[in-house]
């Protein structure tokens, strides 16, 4: 599956309702980004990108503390 937030939830992680709720919001910018003409329109300027890019890094920081502590 390419479903963020299932497989976090297999993970047993510990992830946030608020963690999964960005997975979810990041599989649907993944979906629009593959096609080139909704991407060109939907993600053309940084104040559009940028808030995507802050979601996802934080997401990545988090986890990459959890696995390092384990």
């Amino acid at each position: 599956t390419h479903h963020l937030h299932k497989l976090a939830q297999l993970s047993e992680l510990g992830f946030s309702d608020e963690q999964l709720e960005a997975m979810k919001e990041l599989n649907r910018h993944y979906r629009r980004i593959r096609y080139r003409d909704i991407a060109q329109t939907s993600y053309n300027t940084k104040e559009k990108v940028e808030p995507i890019i802050n979601s996802a890094t934080k997401l990545y920081l988090w986890i990459s503390q959890v696995l390092n502590n384990h």
